[in-house]
């Protein structure tokens, strides 16, 4: 029988390869299993532990173990480490309506000393000849989910279906899973709700710690970090994170140049406009410098949520974002500012001529919300498009530059993508099924001046019968305004909710 090192280099590489795969019967990426392999010899062990050390999904409880175990050249190996802060269990009473006090202050101190630990660690990693790896942050706790939702705590299944993206980047794992929304959506339901709302007061007594504040200060600086290239917050959790807090974290990372932040925002409208005036700063005037990629999400959900955007908007947070993200070349808001206050400058029609309006030279990607694609009429929904194109002759390197926003009856959205010489201007709606001439021809005198000079046009309708919240799928800056797996989860929700509310319309006729 030949022996392994006897075979050609193509066969060794095959086998190792059919070793690391993941068994055909496991829908997850178990890499325990792969330690014996790493100890066979130097060749088997540096195969085995690029594998192995692609990703850690980390509790506080290993940061001290992570010390002694990422050391030397293996360091270079972690491309993703995602802390899952585990906070301590509380009292759950049967009807629970806002957390003691004495609670909050417990979380948050944990929090802070799992952060400041893992800071310790990391900031004494050499980034010298490595490419960089992304950081991501969560904190639950199990109370989160006690009572009826105890037996269904989705972030806790999220865990190991997230370690086979992190392994693969696969997301196939997720078309059988339920989003993290929905055992508060099955909630909803047994309830009895029919009108689609829960009210306030069945709202606080029934929906557990969602959208409380987990960290304000985390007291002294945190230590320079200089090996994290992205920082990542993904919607799989419901815990809030202050501004404030944010900005000690992101300020501490001398590298970072991706920032993706996706969060439910605050259930009361009031908690919501105070986390957007504390953004202003963390996401504006105190963005890093070495930040190139910025992408924040706002999540909302008719059972947390009763109000309406307007009630929380914050106009300085659309002006701060306007004035301090010209350095970037990648930039995503969504659902947290509207595109009508980000292009105010650009809102009359000689505005271009001005120069109130900052220039973007490196600004590739743009990607912004408006509720006027919602409420506003048609041509409302031109002024906004016009003053777009006013902005866009600002930024002479741009590729694509999309507005958008959806509701339960209609959606729409506006793309411009530029390539080589050809500008081309593509709107998809279900209200509006085409653009206005002079919307035309003001993106084609943007799309010239930036040199690009073949213009292009394309209108696309909606099916209304199938958009309905499902808006993602016709987006091509999907994986910029949502991380591939929140991306998956969404459009899986929609689609269930879609379902939900063909039901609800089934029953609301058969009672006519």
């Amino acid at each position: 029988m030949p022996r392994f090192y006897s075979l050609p280099a193509e066969i060794q590489s095959m086998i190792l390869n059919f070793v690391a795969e993941p068994s055909p019967t496991s829908s997850t990426q178990n890499t325990s299993c792969l330690f014996p392999y790493a100890c066979v010899d130097r060749l088997w062990n540096k195969v085995f532990e690029a594998i192995i050390f692609k990703s850690l999904t980390i509790t506080q409880n290993d940061i001290l173990p992570l010390s002694h175990i990422m050391r030397g050249h293996r360091r270079s190996l972690l491309k993703h480490l995602w802390l899952r802060i585990r906070l301590p269990e509380y009292p759950t009473p049967e009807f629970k309506k806002e957390e003691d006090p004495r609670v909050l202050w417990e979380l948050d101190s944990v929090f802070t000393k799992s952060i400041f630990s893992l800071w310790d660690v990391l900031s004494g990693w050499d980034s010298t000849g490595r490419k960089g790896m992304t950081l991501e942050l969560s904190a639950d706790s199990p109370s989160d989910w006690a009572g009826v939702l105890l037996d269904n705590c989705s972030t806790d299944k999220d865990v190991e279906l997230y370690k086979t993206y992190l392994a693969s980047g696969s997301t196939e794992q997720y078309d059988a899973a339920e989003d993290i929304h929905t055992p508060y959506v099955n909630l909803h339901k047994a309830l009895g709700t029919t009108s689609g709302y829960l009210t306030n007061k069945r709202r606080d007594e029934y929906c557990e710690t969602a959208h409380e504040e987990t960290v304000q200060e985390l007291g002294p600086q945190l230590a320079p970090v200089s090996v994290v290239t992205k920082f990542l917050i993904r919607r799989q959790q419901f815990r809030e994170i202050y501004p404030t807090a944010l900005n000690k974290i992101l300020g501490s990372l001398s590298a970072v140049q991706d920032i993706h932040v996706e969060r439910w925002r605050c259930a009361e409208s009031h908690d919501e406009k105070a986390w957007c005036k504390e953004a202003q700063i963390t996401f504006g005037m105190d963005l890093p410098p070495s930040a190139k990629r910025l992408c924040l999400y706002g999540e909302t959900s008719k059972i947390f949520h009763t109000w309406e955007a307007k009630e929380a908007a914050v106009v300085s947070l659309a002006k701060s974002m306007r004035q301090y993200t010209k350095d970037l070349e990648h930039l995503s808001i969504s659902h947290l500012i509207d595109a009508k206050e980000f292009l105010r400058p650009s809102w009359l029609a000689n505005s271009d001529k001005g120069a109130s309006s900052p220039d973007w030279k490196n600004l590739k990607t743009l990607s912004l919300t408006s509720d006027i694609f919602n409420s506003g009429t048609k041509k409302e929904i031109n002024n906004l498009l016009c003053a777009a194109a006013r902005a866009a002759k600002r930024m002479p390197n741009l590729q694509k530059f999309e507005i958008w926003n959806d509701d339960e009856e209609r959606a729409c959205v506006f793309c411009y993508r530029a390539e080589d010489t050809v500008g081309e201007i593509i709107w998809r709606g279900t209200r509006v099924k085409t653009l206005d001439n002079e919307v035309v021809r003001v993106w084609a005198v943007t799309s010239i001046i930036n040199n690009r000079p073949d213009v292009r046009e394309l209108f696309e309708p909606i099916d209304e019968d199938v958009v309905a919240r499902n808006v993602l799928k016709y987006l091509s800056s999907k994986d910029q305004a949502l991380h591939p797996v929140s991306a998956c989860r969404q459009i899986d929700r929609n689609t269930t909710d879609d379902d939900d509310r063909q039901v609800d319309k089934e029953k609301q006729n058969a009672t006519k």
